[in-house]
């Protein structure tokens, strides 16, 4: 027994003598600190190596997981990022210093902030600020800077300067030279959002003062940002253009690329307004292939933003549409990153409550084996003392579980707003590609339809002339005529495009109109309509059609519309280019089920490109974009939800396209309306 209790005092002093000293974590921390200004990639991975010894303190973790948390955030791993953050707070219960949860909150607040949630972002911070009241004044106004800046993130200016000028009364006391020229620039910034540029001005050369003074390049390179911003707001524009440069010179010298990046799109929206749309575009292009390589989401956002709106005003609608599309992605992108962090959180807090209730569990247990040990010498008393403690145990978990209850309510609540935030962007970017679709297929009938009115109007215009000074001859009257008759022409054959394409468009609306719901015998039906079809849709392909004896009900106009719109699909699309070394082919194959039936439409095409059938079914999705509309497949899907009551699947490869129709074979309800889109 006496050489176990030897071996564990052992094993203790080694590893009370194994932890790192005061001395040794100070240096560990400037050398990770040092090291980010170098690389925070390489930063990052000192912090993690520091973290795999077993030689730090509770307290040293959660520092250097503060270290960690950060350089996550500044490499966009915001998932990663809240989870070291959660790992903070598992670590506080063992930590010496209960404060350093300011680490937690401070921490929270800034991955939420980054992620554009500013309202989660600002409870966080508020909580830091009570934690930071404990740790000193520097602290609290630093948190209140964090505060105000996501007020300014907000559009509460006036919110926002009153807690930048509580931080500047705190450094103007304080005498702290490089702090003061950063909130400088911070008050300068909240003046331009104001539009208050004389005010704006003003902190700038009190920021440049302090800064020419300390010789402080990086900051510097921010005033020359904010003045660039005022010039730009005053139509200043070499002034405004000058000061961009110098910055965007300074941050590409100390290699700051987000800050190049932010200063490249102010400079493009410079260049537009001064019209050198070329130039404008360069820049954009290099900020995509910028925050593409970091990862940057939301700044590629803003710089597909741009390069749509320059692609619009060059005339290239189908260039903008394809950078509409892009940017959906990236929005639908964030938006899916602030979910997850948001339901990473609240799985993270739902896990702390029940391992507290485990907790209060575990000491009521042990309350009731205090008690029944001690009831052998005063069993009278224990019982009575026992009942006590388990009432108000209970009445503890009960406040803990309503708090924490609260708590969850107040989650879902804002899981539920951030769910109708992002089906709100969604319904906008369906919009926005619809509208650009249509003015894409629009602006050529139109502009024919402009510059044959124009034509015939000179033409017009000079006859008339010519017959009032009766200089006009018979051979110029004829050519007047003939010139007529084709502006004519072209003013019919758009007409009719534009009102092709417009019944087109309508027709997404699926509705049922007059098809009249019966129930048929599927074999006899295909049988007697398909092959007719096919002599007058594709008279040059082979017909395979493999269907058993089945009852279905349905809308049987509506099922040959579907079909024939396949065909058409196969004609326009799949059997051209020679790419076809057989024969054409069209397969339909019909399969029961319980309560339902299949139908497989199958060709021996091309295929799609890349085999793309995620948006083959959106409005105006087409692979000859420029000869047709794109809405066929979109009418199908409509015809197939919404009135046959089924769904639809495409799969494309090297052999052809095939659809995959589901249906039921009895419709719910009889006839059902069409969803508006």
């Amino acid at each position: 027994m006496f050489k176990y209790a030897v071996f564990l005092l052992l094993l203790c002093t080694f590893y009370v003598q194994a932890e790192l000293n005061e001395e040794g974590f100070e240096s560990l921390r400037l050398q990770i600190r040092e090291q980010y200004t170098v690389d925070p990639k390489v930063a990052l991975q000192l912090t993690e190596q520091a973290l795999n010894t077993s030689r730090l303190s509770a307290d040293q973790k959660i520092k250097i997981l503060n270290y960690k948390a950060w350089f996550q955030m500044e490499l966009n791993q915001f998932s990663a990022a809240m989870r070291t953050t959660n790992e903070i707070k598992r670590l506080i219960s063992g930590a010496q210093d209960k404060s350093l949860i300011y680490a937690y909150y401070n921490l929270s607040g800034g991955v939420y902030s980054k992620l554009g949630l500013y309202e989660l972002a600002l409870v966080q911070y508020k909580d830091a600020l009570i934690v930071a009241e404990q740790r000193g004044d520097d602290m609290v106004y630093q948190t209140k800077s964090n505060i105000a800046d996501v007020y300014f993130l907000l559009g509460q200016y006036d919110v926002a300067l009153d807690y930048y000028n509580e931080y500047l009364h705190f450094l103007n006391s304080n005498k702290d030279e490089l702090s003061l020229s950063l909130l400088y620039n911070n008050i300068a910034k909240v003046y331009i959002a104001k539009s208050e540029y004389d005010n704006a001005t003003k902190f700038i050369d009190k920021a440049q003062q302090i800064q020419k003074s300390s010789k402080s390049d990086y900051h510097l390179a921010y005033s020359s940002q904010f003045r660039g911003k005022v010039a730009l707001a005053r139509g200043q524009l070499g002034a405004a253009s000058a000061y961009f440069r110098k910055a965007i010179m300074t941050f590409q010298r100390l290699g700051n690329i987000r800050e190049v990046n932010d200063v490249k799109l102010d400079l493009i929206t410079l260049d537009i307004k001064q019209g050198d749309i070329s130039e404008a575009k360069k820049l954009a292009e290099e900020v995509l292939d910028s925050t593409v390589q970091t990862n940057s989401k939301n700044k590629q956002a803003s710089a597909l933003s741009v390069l749509a709106k320059i692609a619009e005003l060059q005339g290239d609608s189908k260039y903008a549409l394809a950078l509409t599309q892009e940017l959906s992605r990236v929005e639908r992108d964030i938006y899916a990153q602030q979910r997850n962090i948001t339901l990473s959180r609240a799985s993270y807090e739902l896990e702390m409550v029940e391992k507290e209730l485990e907790i209060e569990s575990l000491k009521r247990v042990h309350a009731v084996h205090a008690a029944e040990a001690s009831a052998q010498q005063k069993w009278l008393l224990s019982i009575i003392i026992f009942m006590l403690i388990y009432a108000i145990s209970t009445i503890v978990v009960i406040q803990i579980i309503r708090r924490r209850n609260g708590k969850l309510r107040t989650t879902l609540k804002e899981l539920t707003n951030t769910q109708e935030m992002l089906v709100e962007a969604e319904k906008m970017s369906s919009l926005a590609g619809l509208v650009s679709g249509m003015a894409h297929h629009l602006n050529t009938p139109i502009g024919l339809v402009i510059t044959a009115n124009s034509s015939l109007n000179g033409s017009l215009r000079d006859v008339q002339d010519k017959f009032e000074q009766k200089t006009l001859s018979p051979s110029q009257l004829n050519h007047f005529i003939g010139d007529a008759l084709v502006a004519s022409d072209i003013v019919d054959r758009s007409a009719n495009r534009l009102n092709a394409t417009v019944e087109r468009f309508k027709a997404i609306n699926t509705s049922i109109g007059s098809a009249e719901l019966k129930t048929i015998e599927l074999s006899d039906f295909l049988n007697l309509h398909i092959r007719e079809m096919l002599i007058r849709t594709a008279p040059n392909a082979k017909l395979m059609l493999d269907n058993d004896s089945l009852e279905v009900q349905t809308y049987p106009n509506i099922l040959l519309e579907v079909l024939k719109e396949f065909m058409h699909n196969s004609v326009q699309h799949g059997f051209i280019d020679n790419h076809i070394e057989d024969q054409p082919l069209i397969t339909i194959r019909v399969n029961e089920y319980d309560d339902a039936w299949q139908l497989s439409y199958k060709d021996n095409g091309r295929g799609l490109p890349d085999h793309n059938t995620e948006q083959v079914f959106n409005p105006f999705f087409s692979t000859n974009l420029a000869a047709q509309l794109g809405l066929g497949l979109t009418i199908v899907f409509n015809s197939v939800s919404h009135v046959l009551q089924g769904s639809i699947k495409a799969y494309s490869d090297d052999k052809g396209v095939e659809f995959l129709l589901t249906l039921p074979k009895q419709l719910k309800n009889g006839r059902r309306k069409a969803v508006k889109n």
